[in-house]
C-alpha cells in the first residue's frame, strides 16, 4: 500500500497506481475505498477492463450487485476476450438467482480459458445450487487449483495413497481429512459411517475447535487434530471430495441424524 501511496504521490493522477491501491484496498476487506479509488482509476483510464473488473469485485462485495455487473459488461465490451469479466459477472448473475445466465458466462470463461480454474469451481457451485449433484460434485475437483485453495496447515504431509474408491475397506483404516471450514467440516462428516459399514477403521483429522464434537460421530474410531502427529492409516480421503466418490445424489445425501452430539457439559440451557 505504501508504494502505491508514494506514487500517488507523485502523479495522482496515475491510474495504475489506483487501480493496484483499488486492489490492495479491496484485499483488506475496505471496499467502500476500494470502489472510490477504482473510480478514480477509470476517471484517468477510462474503459479500461482491468480496473472495470476490479471495481466489479468491490461492488460485488458491497452488495451492490447491479453497479457490479455494469462494470463487468464495460469490462467486455472493452475486452470481449476478458475470461475474468465472463467469470465475475457469472458470479453476479448468480448472486442475482440467473443461475443459467450465470452458467453461460462460466462456459464462455472456460471457452476462453479452458484451465480456469475459478471459472470450473463456480460452474460446480452453481450446478450444486441447481440440485445437478453428477455434475457439480466432479466439477468441485477444481477446487484444489485456485488461490483460494489454502494449503494444509500441517507439520507433515499424507504418506498413504488416496483412496479412488475401488479399494477394498475391510480391515483397512482410512483417514478423511478436513480441508476448508468448520461448518463444511460438520456437514460432511456425516459420510464417516458409510465408509465404517464397508468395515473400515474410520480416522478424522479436524481443526481443534471441531475435535470433541466430530468424536460423537459413532461410526469415528479416533479424531486427531489438524497439525498432530498421525497414527497408521492405509488411505486417505478429503471430505469435501466425498459426496462424488459416493456418487451422492439429492435422494442419498446421509441423513440419520443426530450424528453429531455436542458435550452436555458444554450446552447452555
Amino acid at each position: 500500500m505504501s508504494s502505491y501511496d508514494a506514487a500517488l504521490r507523485l502523479s495522482a493522477n496515475f491510474a495504475e497506481a489506483l487501480n493496484g491501491r483499488g486492489s490492495a484496498l479491496r484485499a483488506l476487506g475496505r471496499f467502500a475505498e476500494a470502489d472510490e479509488c477504482l473510480d478514480k482509476a477509470l476517471t484517468h483510464r477510462p474503459g479500461w477492463s482491468v480496473a472495470h473488473n476490479n471495481r466489479g469485485n468491490a461492488l460485488k462485495e458491497l452488495g451492490q450487485y447491479e453497479a457490479a455487473m455494469s462494470n463487468f459488461e464495460a469490462a467486455i465490451a472493452s475486452n470481449p476476450d476478458d475470461a475474468d469479466a465472463y467469470c465475475n459477472r457469472g458470479v453476479a448473475y448468480r448472486e442475482l438467482g440467473h443461475l443459467e445466465r450465470a452458467l453461460a458466462d462460466f462456459a464462455r470463461s472456460t471457452r476462453i480459458r479452458p484451465d480456469f480454474a475459478r471459472a470450473h469451481l463456480n460452474t460446480a457451485c452453481t450446478l450444486l445450487l441447481q440440485g445437478d449433484f453428477a455434475s457439480g460434485w466432479r466439477l468441485y475437483e477444481w477446487r484444489s487449483r485456485t488461490k483460494q485453495s489454502a494449503p494444509r496447515e500441517k507439520s507433515h504431509s499424507l504418506e498413504a495413497p488416496l483412496w479412488l474408491g475401488e479399494e477394498p475397506l475391510a480391515g483397512k483404516t482410512i483417514l478423511l481429512h478436513a480441508e476448508q471450514g468448520l461448518g463444511d467440516t460438520i456437514q460432511f462428516c456425516r459420510y464417516a459411517p458409510l465408509f465404517a459399514a464397508r468395515g473400515a477403521r474410520v480416522i478424522v483429522e479436524v481443526p481443534r475447535a471441531l475435535k470433541r464434537l466430530v468424536a460423537s460421530v459413532a461410526a469415528v474410531a479416533e479424531v486427531c487434530e489438524r497439525g498432530e502427529a498421525l497414527p497408521h492409516y492405509d488411505y486417505q480421503f478429503p471430505l469435501m471430495s466425498l459426496p462424488l466418490a459416493q456418487r451422492t445424489t439429492v435422494d442419498t445425501i446421509p441423513a440419520r441424524v443426530p450424528y453429531l452430539r455436542p458435550d452436555a457439559g458444554k450446552v447452555s440451557e
